[in-house]
């Protein structure tokens, strides 16, 4: 069967999904609508908070706290008070402050490892972006980073393959593939570490794809975010679901498990 692929929502700059195994619904952001988005896919719910300390580019759930979450603004990591329906948080709390002095930094993206420790990264217009590490400390582990999406090993190379488009969001699968969001080419690509190549694809109706997770009760369906942002309005004309939340299943592939939530 082929990949059967589904508009759940549209933001302006959709990124960062994240699957809450817990409690079977995904987080994901609008940097520049400013919200964080909650989806529970059992029931269709759809619901915003809205944040107006600035852009959000990512969210995870804190582990065993209810209604906590961890969230990115401008160059702060805050800890949120949200019951998941309210249009405005409860509370907002800075955590930590990276390199108040740097006009040109801000945070990007970001994913917790099995031991809940938070790996997020700052973006530049330059390479002076780094990485951090973040448990109830934060720790900078790379610098000299343009934009933080992945890990510091090079496994495939857009350049040298001939793949068109610029390597954004992605996530790894069971068989331990990477799944990667191809910003300006309407694609997600698959593509083998061991030997750098790609060896899959899906198309999507809007050309700027930015992160993928994977989520459902078997970890099968792939939730993938994209953008409208920097289009002009013909190209807005000729893809109306830029900016889409999709949801893919029948694609082959599964996760290795739910998204791993931020532990103190």
């Amino acid at each position: 069967m082929e990949p059967y692929v589904q508009t759940v929502s549209t933001s302006l700059v959709g990124e960062g999904p994240h699957w809450n195994a817990d409690k079977q619904e995904l987080y994901y952001v609008d940097i520049y609508g400013r919200s964080v988005n909650r989806y529970v896919p059992a029931t269709g719910e759809r619901t915003r908070v809205g944040i107006d300390e600035g852009n959000v580019s990512m969210v995870m759930p804190v582990q065993g706290q209810e209604n906590r979450y961890v969230i990115s603004v401008g160059k702060t990591l805050q800890l949120m008070e949200w019951d998941g329906r309210s249009a405005s948080p409860s509370s907002l709390t800075t955590m930590f402050t990276v390199e108040p002095d740097n006009p040109g930094i801000l945070f990007n993206d970001g994913k917790c490892d099995t031991k809940g420790r938070l790996w997020a990264g700052t973006a530049s217009a330059q390479p002076i972006g780094s990485l951090y590490r973040v448990t109830n400390t934060i720790q900078q582990m790379e610098s000299n980073v343009g934009t933080s999406n992945g890990n510091r090993r090079t496994v495939f190379d857009f350049n040298t393959s001939g793949q068109s488009g610029l390597p954004d969001g992605m996530n790894i699968d069971s068989d331990d593939n990477l799944w990667v969001a191809c910003w300006g080419e309407s694609q997600i690509i698959q593509v083998d570490p061991t030997v750098g190549r790609k060896i899959n694809s899906i198309s999507l109706p809007a050309s700027k794809i930015t992160s993928i997770a994977f989520g459902g009760p078997n970890l099968d369906v792939m939730y993938v975010t994209s953008t409208s942002d920097g289009l002009s309005d013909a190209q807005k004309l000729e893809q109306p679901a830029a900016g889409s939340l999709f949801q893919i299943t029948n694609t082959g592939a599964r996760g290795q498990g739910g998204g791993n939530n931020f532990g103190f």
